[in-house]
């Protein structure tokens, strides 16, 4: 798992190699999260998890792309949402996917997910 700052520059770039622009406190949401809390998680899981944020992100910016007065960037709001996606995805995966260790290590490290 990564840190705070590492998650930060690896996802923002990412994402502006699939072509999005982040506004510049997007990724602010992702303070909120106790990366420390996530180690114990394994590389399948991390994937997984990342795919689901990176994709949910995707979705929203892409579902708003041609609405009025949109600034056609990632926002703090989208990652914070894409967060809160993560949580959910979590908490309704089987064992296969997520060890119910990762599942409340999840849950334990994210300051939006319930």
């Amino acid at each position: 798992m990564q840190t705070l700052e590492q998650a930060r520059t690896s996802l923002a770039a990412e994402l502006r190699q699939k072509g999005w622009m982040i506004a510049k406190d997007a990724m602010a949401p992702l303070d909120k999260i106790d990366f420390a809390k996530l180690v114990q998680i394994h590389d399948h899981e991390e994937y997984f998890l990342r795919q689901v944020f990176v994709q949910s992100l995707i979705a929203m910016r892409q579902s708003r792309r041609d609405a009025p007065g949109e600034a056609g960037e990632i926002t703090a709001a989208d990652v914070e949402t894409a967060i809160q996606m993560v949580g959910v995805a979590a908490q309704r995966q089987g064992k296969d996917t997520l060890s119910k260790t990762s599942i409340s290590a999840i849950k334990d490290s994210c300051g939006f997910c319930k």
